[in-house]
């Protein structure tokens, strides 16, 4: 179990990259407003898929973990809830990256930069969250 909590641990590096490189890709055709390139709507792909991956190998790593967090538990939850907002969010996104317009390209690029910020104040909610994120 702790080959997937160093994955889980590891995989948040992989992910905010994605979202930095899904935000680049979408920024400059949703100022122009032109449709979204393909680059861009992989890129969100990607980060969309990924960002599955880690809550998927997140809630096992919190269930298989359950009677050892004690105090810092209530932590742990609201991380996940945070996380699985963010998910959600994001699988709803998936819906503008597929819209061949103006419109799609912009609310791609909206739902990427609010997911990633709750990402980020997912991580930031833990204990060592500063940590994590290098602050």
């Amino acid at each position: 179990m702790d080959f997937l909590h160093s994955a889980h641990s590891y995989l948040r590096i992989v992910i905010l990259v994605f979202a930095l490189a899904a935000i680049g890709l979408s920024l400059m055709p949703a100022l122009r407003r032109r449709t979204l390139p393909a680059a861009a709507s992989l890129a969100y792909r990607v980060y969309v898929w990924t960002l599955s991956l880690q809550v998927v190998i997140g809630l096992v790593v919190l269930i298989s973990r359950w009677g050892t967090f004690g105090d810092g538990l209530r932590h742990r939850m609201e991380h996940a809830t945070i996380m699985l907002i963010a998910v959600g969010i994001s699988h709803w996104g998936l819906r503008f990256a597929k819209r061949a317009d103006a419109l799609g390209s912009r609310n791609t690029l909206f739902v990427t930069i609010a997911t990633t910020i709750l990402i980020v104040l997912g991580i930031l909610i833990l204990p060592q969250g500063s940590y994590l994120l290098g602050l």
